[in-house]
């Protein structure tokens, strides 16, 4: 079961994404270059997130979104409105990450430490409730908590290469999602 996902507010912010993020990323700042100043938000490492921090999680997102949209035109140019520019979307599994330093490594620093990709990419944060977990061969059933963010298009090499890194899957294309998560197909359209 899919917990209030809304697929116009998601192309908003993927407008807002894409507009924010396009003239702010720099391959020789790749680490922070889409970690705007003054949001910062510390987090300890754990093995996994857990519940406590997730409430911390949906709250400094929702700063996150309603800052850059401050920031913004109203008027976004045309041809983002519709548009990736070059990017892709990806599908960031908060509880499987075991937060093992390997994302930065991989990705020149743009995957974080506990495999966050950076909050200006940030275009949804979600859960659903229930999903069968995909390595259960008891068939267990637990909910899936997301982030939904933006490569820039000359991320997308390192990006995947850390995806295949990984041991957890804790990042996917989201074309590519293995939780099969509802929205999927509602973002296909």
């Amino acid at each position: 079961m899919i917990l209030d996902f809304d697929l116009d507010l998601v192309k908003h912010r993927l407008a807002e994404t894409v507009a924010w993020c396009v003239p702010r990323f720099s391959m020789e700042n790749v680490k922070n270059s889409l970690r705007t100043s003054p949001i910062f938000w510390h987090y300890e490492k754990y093995e996994y997130i857990p519940p406590s921090q997730r409430q911390e999680i949906d709250e400094f997102a929702d700063v996150v979104y309603a800052k850059r949209a401050n920031a913004l035109s109203v008027d976004m140019p045309e041809y983002i409105r519709d548009s990736l520019s070059g990017g892709r979307l990806l599908l960031f599994y908060m509880s499987d990450s075991l937060c093992d330093g390997i994302g930065p490594i991989e990705s020149n620093g743009f995957i974080d430490d506990c495999n966050f990709p950076p909050w200006d990419t940030w275009i949804y944060h979600g859960i659903e409730l229930q999903r069968p977990f995909r390595d259960s061969k008891f068939q267990e059933l637990r909910d899936t908590e997301y982030v939904i963010s933006w490569v820039p298009a000359e991320m997308i090499s390192l990006v995947d290469m850390t995806i295949r890194t990984l041991a957890e899957q804790c990042l996917q294309w989201i074309e590519n999602d293995h939780w099969n998560l509802s929205f999927i197909d509602l973002l296909r359209s």
